[in-house]
């Protein structure tokens, strides 16, 4: 099994958690929209690919590093274009990217 999503950049923000909210807050406005857009659409994917709640995604994604997901939840990965998002999860690692 793989997932591969393509989100519009100009879709509206999905939730994120508390601690993304806090990491978001310190990112330069640009850069602050980019991270919570992408964040919140990878847990959104997730959440339907694993039929449960995005924000119980164990997604570790401090800024600046590649997001990675708690044992056992296979291996994501994410590329930004100027106008979209693509995300990929996979049981195996996976890497993705999109110009």
């Amino acid at each position: 099994m793989f997932g591969l999503w393509l989100f519009p950049k100009n879709s509206p923000l999905k939730p994120i958690t508390k601690k993304e909210e806090q990491w978001a807050e310190q990112l330069p406005k640009e850069r602050k929209r980019e991270y919570q857009h992408s964040r919140g659409y990878a847990r959104f994917a997730l959440s339907n690919l694993f039929k449960i709640n995005a924000l119980q995604i164990p997604l570790n994604s401090y800024p600046g590093k590649p997001p990675e997901l708690g044992d056992g939840w296979g291996y994501i990965s994410l590329s930004h274009c100027s106008n979209a998002l693509l995300v990929a999860w996979s049981p195996a690692k996976v890497g993705i990217d999109i110009e």
